[in-house]
């Protein structure tokens, strides 16, 4: 068996630690990056003018629609007949 002098080993051990300044500098760098791939619009947080959006009958028609959804649920078929009629 060889035989390692505790110096020998601890300069091995502790010469790992000489690339923390470049790990450091880097630290965090995938995650800013994945951030900034999922966001659509960057600028978007400036926009401060209302959202252009339904009317007031139109959004009250398709809100019924969605609460009677879950009062009567249409019938699924079988799944041997999925996509066919």
């Amino acid at each position: 068996m060889v035989r390692i002098p505790l110096y020998l080993l601890a300069a091995l051990i502790l010469g790992g630690c000489a690339l923390t300044p470049r790990v450091d500098r880097h630290f965090g760098e995938s995650v800013r990056l994945a951030a900034a791939q999922q966001t659509l619009n960057p600028q978007a947080w400036r926009n401060t003018a209302p959202v252009a959006g339904m009317d007031g009958r139109s959004a009250e028609a398709v809100y019924e629609q969605y609460q009677k959804s879950y009062s009567a649920p249409q019938p699924h078929g079988s799944a041997l007949t999925t996509g066919t009629r």
